[in-house]
């Protein structure tokens, strides 16, 4: 047989109880925990962008197969993203934290960049797409998602009242003369046959 302590919560009172188990039941008690352990694991994968249930379950079966080192390695990632990556504060992409403690990246600060134009882009991967193709030498703004056409308060979604601050901030000290919108992944327009 096998106890377990427990203490709950209930309606503000804490309840001490012992849970005896026979060997069967703690098995299968186990089994519960683990699953929901999965379940939960299932339900966070299955946020990210383009992740359905399936998707995510197979995620956390990967996870299950690798060895304690792989995962170990794979939370330290996870943990030190807050800590090295930080946002920059004029075009809103995430960018790798440097001794200094930058607020601006490297494209905000590069003068050579072409200061009358400015891209928006969705979200951080386009802005990579685009820079990774040579296609762009102006400035970019992060939107941070795709524009909730259908919600009453698309701002709360997306960085629509930053956009407008920047455009006007560039309008005046820098010259602003053309904003393109590459929105990608927005679907295309319908062709006729």
């Amino acid at each position: 047989m096998f106890v377990r302590s427990h203490k709950q919560s209930i309606q503000g009172k804490t309840i001490n109880y012992n849970l005896v188990l026979d060997i069967h039941s703690f098995i299968l008690f186990a089994i519960l925990l683990a699953m929901d352990s999965i379940h939960s694991l299932v339900q966070y994968f299955a946020e990210l962008p383009g992740v359905g249930p399936r998707q995510a379950k197979r995620f956390v079966y990967f996870l299950l197969s690798r060895n304690a080192r792989y995962l170990d390695e794979m939370c330290r990632l996870i943990q030190e993203l807050k800590n090295t990556i930080r946002t920059c504060s004029e075009c809103f992409r995430f960018f790798p934290n440097d001794v200094r403690g930058e607020l601006i990246c490297n494209i905000c600060k590069n003068k050579n960049r072409e200061m009358a134009s400015l891209m928006v882009v969705c979200r951080d991967v386009d802005f990579e797409t685009i820079e990774k193709n040579h296609i762009f030498n102006g400035k970019y703004f992060i939107l941070g998602g795709t524009v909730p056409v259908l919600e009453k308060m698309p701002e709360k979604k997306v960085r629509i009242t930053e956009l407008l601050a920047t455009v006007e901030k560039r309008a005046i000290n820098n010259g602003l003369k053309e904003i393109i919108f590459a929105m990608i992944g927005l679907g295309s327009p319908s062709s006729s046959t």
